[in-house]
């Protein structure tokens, strides 16, 4: 197993490890899902500080507590990365689209919804009762804010 350090990683791969950590195993829309989680965190980072779009997108991926692919936003423990799969390809597709539409301000990165929370199926965290379901794609539920 490799340990893989974000402090020496590109936001590019930070996302990208976080869609492949978090939701390999969906559907494409689901991986759109977190993607637009992840998204939306970021435009939410951006308007309360100086921080530009793509810096935010590392940042909200590398948050203590949000994702489970990151120990503590300290290390990934890269286990069955795979390059080569349609899942891979997948989340390089919405990664780069994240990125590209970042830092031009404008591209083809678009989130399916507004949410910003999202758990899998097989839990229900104390937090799900205080926000508004949005939808479930395969073993994600996606929720916004009241």
């Amino acid at each position: 197993m490799k340990i893989i350090n974000p402090k020496t990683e590109t936001a590019t791969n930070v996302v990208l490890l976080t869609l492949w950590g978090e939701c390999r195993g969906e559907i494409f829309r689901g991986k759109r899902g977190v993607a637009s989680v992840i998204w939306n965190r970021a435009l939410k980072e951006t308007k309360k500080s100086s921080i530009n779009m793509v810096d935010a997108l590392k940042k909200v991926c590398l948050a203590p507590h949000q994702f489970s692919c990151w120990k503590n936003g300290n290390t990934f423990l890269q286990q069955d990365l795979d390059p080569s799969s349609d899942a891979f390809f997948d989340c390089d597709c919405i990664t780069s689209s994240m990125i590209n539409t970042a830092v031009l301000g404008s591209g083809t990165f678009q989130p399916i919804f507004d949410a910003t929370f999202y758990h899998v199926t097989s839990c229900h965290p104390y937090w799900a009762d205080i926000f508004i379901k949005i939808e479930q794609i395969g073993n994600h539920i996606f929720y916004k804010e009241k």
